[in-house]
């Protein structure tokens, strides 16, 4: 059997059962969109739009090239994980995320970047039973090549460091008995445990212009590298527009002078 065939079809039947392994009950953290190749060059500035097809994600952000290898990124990503006591059809989870980024393009169409951030969560905004928050310290390296024309193949992956708070609302009306049942019956026994270590390998397609940027990213959170995370969601593939609204709006010459762009 040819040998890329072989590996595209190992490929594809890991991803289905990582489908079919991962559970309807609440998870307290999925994979999410990886910020890989953010800018050009100095005064770069974008926002974006991301989603998914899972857990009802949509997001938002802004990213700002302070030089020609430095940069900043703020993001918000609302999304469905918890299942308890609260009906509110939009705002259920979100998490917030700030990013410092340290990136190099090369002349050999290699474009590599370190991105280092912290993340915070809630989970089921507004319930009467508990209040969940997570705070995410991470790190995450990146290399691209652009084979042709601005398209082009990026691999990550992000490395996080995870705590939970949960606080029971009521909590001085429970015995032990009772909190026991409540961890139990919500599925928070195991985040409060202990901080977590979680590794979220990924790939992407880039499809890049001067102006818009469409990136289509597959990340999962194997057993393998995360033993003991049952609380994860496995799988995620996101799309992500970017408009660089710097080249296109506030500094539209290049270092020459010239007009990036003309009617």
């Amino acid at each position: 059997m040819n040998t890329h065939f072989t590996k595209l079809f190992v490929a594809i039947i890991y991803t289905v059962v990582a489908l079919l392994n991962s559970s309807c009950t609440t998870s307290y953290y999925l994979p999410q969109t990886q910020n890989i190749v953010p800018f050009d060059e100095k005064n770069d500035l974008h926002i974006s739009l991301n989603g998914s097809l899972f857990n009802e994600q949509l997001g938002a952000g802004i990213s700002y090239a302070i030089t020609d290898n430095i940069g900043v990124s703020s993001s918000f990503m609302r999304f469905n994980t918890s299942n308890y006591g609260n009906d509110d059809k939009f705002l259920k989870d979100y998490i917030i995320t700030n990013e410092y980024i340290l990136y190099k393009k090369w002349e050999n169409k290699f474009y590599t970047a370190l991105n280092t951030g912290y993340s915070y969560a809630d989970f089921n905004v507004g319930n009467p039973y508990y209040k969940i928050n997570m705070h995410r310290f991470s790190t995450q390296p990146s290399v691209s090549y652009f084979a042709y024309k601005g398209i082009g193949l990026g691999l990550s992956s992000r490395f996080s460091y995870l705590n939970y708070n949960v606080n029971m609302l009521q909590n001085s009306t429970y015995n032990d008995y009772d909190r026991l049942m409540f961890h139990n019956y919500f599925f928070t026994r195991e985040i409060s445990m202990r901080n977590w270590l979680v590794i979220e390998p990924a790939a992407t397609l880039l499809i890049h212009t001067e102006f818009v940027n469409l990136d289509i990213q597959c990340s999962i959170i194997p057993d393998l590298l995360n033993k003991g995370a049952n609380f994860v969601s496995p799988i995620n593939f996101s799309m992500t527009w970017s408009f660089n609204i710097g080249k296109f709006l506030l500094f539209p010459h290049d270092k020459s002078g010239k007009l990036r762009w003309s009617l």
